[in-house]
């Protein structure tokens, strides 16, 4: 089998039979052209672990010119879960690119060593320093990162709230779910601060942070937002509307008056899984017969 053909029949492969193919598909990581490079290195994270052997050619090719294929790599490190491929993955978190950073934090994560989850906590200094970078894109994807690494990167939660007032909506937004991803208590009050932000997508982002945090005055918070959160389920944006629906599920039986709009929503190919979930979570008689109903229509 040669690079062409393993590319062109990944997808047809049952997992075991996928591997059958990673000879050819580390050959086709050398390959001259950068859209090979990458799907190469994109299918043998669809095969995982059983890529292995495939390690060392995937760290070589962390030094390609092109970031798809760097970005790509890194994704399928973090699939394959080798340790053998730690240090190189220290070195992708200093690279120039944010893009890259933040891959190769995830990747770690996915790694999950000691000495993978130790390298991602030291990076912490330089991505808060980035949040004050006069650049926009630099400050929203520190932000990011710091959500990605999660409950790691609370000695962040300081900077993370002071940059919460900042002028951009993309960055306050890439805060917002940081602060939720990371999930601490110390938040809850600037965060509550921000439901009176200007633009939508952040209120229901910090209503789905809040949520996230869980304490008891995040949930009190939530609850007096109710109806600005079962108006967003008509979203025209489905992220907006499962987000919304997940945030609805964890304030739980409080969210008792969005049971109609939930039960609505499960005729929303985009949310019906979030709805009935949510339904499940507030737990009433009338959000349990929803959702049996509506399972009881699809058979």
């Amino acid at each position: 089998m040669d690079a062409a053909e393993a590319l062109g029949q990944i997808g047809g492969f049952g997992k075991e039979g996928a591997e059958d193919a990673v000879p050819a598909l580390t050959l086709a990581l050398q390959d001259e052209n950068t859209n090979v490079r990458a799907n190469a290195a994109k299918a043998l994270g669809w095969i995982g672990k059983g890529a292995e052997n495939a390690v060392a050619d995937l760290i070589q090719l962390l030094q390609d010119e092109d970031l798809h294929v760097r970005f790509n790599v890194l994704v399928t490190l973090g699939g394959i879960g080798s340790e053998d491929a730690v240090p190189a993955l220290k070195l992708a978190l200093v690279d120039e690119d944010l893009d890259i950073r933040g891959g190769a934090v995830r990747a770690l994560k996915k790694i999950g060593t000691p000495d993978a989850n130790q390298a991602v906590v030291e990076i912490l200094p330089d991505l808060i320093y980035a949040l004050q970078n006069e650049d926009i894109i630099v400050r929203a994807s520190a932000a990011g990162i710091l959500g990605e690494i999660g409950e790691g990167a609370k000695d962040a939660i300081p900077a993370l709230t002071h940059v919460l007032q900042d002028e951009v909506a993309v960055v306050r937004y890439s805060v917002v779910r940081a602060l939720g991803s990371i999930g601490s208590e110390d938040a809850v009050p600037d965060l509550i601060q921000l439901l009176q932000d200007p633009e939508r997508i952040i209120r229901l982002n910090v209503a789905w942070a809040l949520g996230q945090i869980g304490t008891p005055d995040a949930i009190s918070t939530i609850v007096k937002i109710l109806p600005d959160l079962i108006h967003a389920l008509q979203d025209e944006k489905g992220d907006v509307r499962n987000s919304t629906a997940r945030t609805l599920g964890e304030i739980g039986e409080r969210a008792k008056s969005a049971v109609p709009a939930l039960t609505l929503a499960l005729r929303d190919e985009d949310v019906n899984v979030r709805a009935a979930k949510a339904l499940r979570e507030i737990g009433t008689p009338d959000a349990l017969n929803a959702v049996e109903e509506s399972q009881q229509h699809k058979k």
